[in-house]
């Protein structure tokens, strides 16, 4: 498949031609010529990367002149998959066919860094910081490694903070680029993870396929603290990146990224890297806001929520809880209206019905009601409608707030959380084991169902350890 580009053209593609690896024109009035042919398929490879940067290198009229720093990383996975779905998932998509590549999801702060009019610079997206988006200040270590790059380029990355070659929670991220506390401090711990470029000398690669992308970026060498993605063709431990094809290849790099086997930095292994994966079409271009050559799988059960109201927490200013909502069609209403239970889960906000799943966990994040918020969920609890069992109604546990969701307006459907509640084990209710059971009298019972009832959470893990042991003393 040739990639449709804007600012300049690869009209030079490899194929296999009486035996050997040619360079051919793809484009008129030459299309279809061989340039040069060779033995081996490196080799032409290597002839076509050639030409690629010699062309990615030449000004032309329609050329920006230059780069203006700014938050060039709006690109965000189209797809989300869970890693129990994942083959199901990709299998709709006719992607397990297809060449991938298995990317690392850092556990950090998404950024755009590079050189612009001769100077370094790192932005942050303006709605995940509240501060000017400038924050090369904060990072003077990084700032210093990129001029060693070229002029006018732009990079797609990962900040991300990092103490004995262990990765610490994403809040530290946040933390360090808003105290007050003098940069030079943290230098031993910054880094940044480099997984894609869009500009490089002047020329704008969005148009370009992943594999071209990639091609360019890894003709540059990473520093001491800027990591470049260097994705590697064998599956084995030590990269932060793997091209892969097939599910067998997917679980492979998904195992050894999510198992602390991927990235080495001074040949160690970096713990806590990864969040989870991300897999990505190496003939997509980059495509903004939303991907479709991106999937973002995670273990953690993702869930785009409308935020129905906020509540401050007590004793803090900039703290909160969200209560979250799912859309909800007047059929699915109505319905749910019929369940004694379903019907409580039930809120209307003008001009909509939504289904209240819960609240998030504590959270600085700033979101507004009626916006589209991402929480990660441990898990999501399906509830049965006993009037209408075809409309469930749901509830998750533990939901950690991620990150406002601008580009939608509305949250993830039903089906979503239907599909994420298949991880779960099957609930069922005391009462109903009773029923299974044929237990007649169970009134000494029943009181045992309102105590477990009656207790909070930490009381309720107490109870249940001390049943547990009971359970297999007896047993013993």
């Amino acid at each position: 498949m040739i990639e449709k580009v804007n600012d300049f053209s690869i009209e030079k593609k490899v194929v296999k031609r009486n035996g050997e690896f040619c360079v051919i024109h793809t484009k008129p009035p030459k299309a279809g010529q061989i340039i040069k042919c060779f033995k081996t398929k490196k080799e032409a490879e290597a002839m076509h990367q050639a030409i690629m940067i010699a062309q990615a290198q030449r000004k032309s009229d329609d050329v920006e002149k230059n780069v203006k720093a700014s938050y060039f990383s709006k690109g965000k996975p189209f797809y989300r998959s869970e890693y129990e779905l994942l083959e199901e998932d990709l299998k709709k998509l006719n992607w397990l066919e297809q060449e991938l590549i298995v990317d690392s999801k850092v556990d950090g702060l998404r950024i755009s860094l590079g050189v612009a009019e001769n100077k370094p610079f790192i932005w942050v997206d303006p709605i995940e910081i509240k501060k000017e988006p400038s924050v090369g200040h904060r990072l003077p270590i990084i700032i210093k490694e990129l001029e060693s790059f070229p002029n006018n380029t732009v990079f797609d990355a990962e900040f991300f903070v990092m103490k004995d070659n262990s990765v610490l929670h994403r809040t530290n991220s946040n933390a360090l680029l808003n105290t007050k506390v003098d940069a030079n401090k943290f230098i031993p711990f910054t880094y940044v993870y480099v997984f894609d470029i869009i500009y490089f000398k002047n020329k704008k690669l969005t148009d370009l396929s992943l594999e071209d992308r990639l091609k360019i970026l890894n003709t540059l060498k990473s520093t001491e603290h800027i990591i470049i993605i260097k994705p590697s063709d064998l599956l084995k431990s030590g990269y932060s990146a793997y091209r892969v094809k097939g599910i067998k290849q997917i679980k492979k790099a998904w195992t050894l990224l999510t198992n602390n086997k991927g990235l080495k930095y001074k040949n160690k292994f970096v713990k806590y890297f990864v969040e989870g994966i991300l897999i990505k079409r190496l003939n997509h271009s980059y495509v903004q806001p939303q991907n479709k050559g991106w999937m973002k799988c995670k273990r953690w059960s993702e869930i785009d929520c409308v935020v129905i109201d906020r509540i401050l927490v007590k004793g803090a200013k900039k703290t909160w809880n969200y209560k979250l909502g799912i859309n909800l069609t007047k059929e699915y209403v109505d319905k749910l209206l019929e369940d004694k239970k379903g019907k409580k889960s039930i809120i209307q906000v003008p001009d909509k019905w939504l289904l209240y799943i819960g609240k998030s966990d504590n959270t600085n994040l700033d979101v507004k009601n009626g916006d589209i918020l991402r929480v990660a969920s441990e898990e999501v609890i399906r509830y049965e409608n006993e009037v209408n069992p075809d409309y469930p109604f749901y509830k998750l546990y533990i939901s950690r707030a991620m990150q406002s969701v601008p580009e939608k307006n509305v949250s993830d459907s039903l089906d979503t959380l239907y599909r994420l509640s298949l991880l779960e084990p099957k609930r069922i209710p005391v009462e109903e084991l009773v029923r299974l059971k044929g237990i007649e009298d169970n009134s000494q019972l029943m009181k045992y169902v309102d105590y477990i009832k009656s207790l909070e959470y930490n009381k309720l893990k107490e109870f249940y350890v001390e049943f547990i042991n009971k359970l297999y003393k007896e047993k013993e």
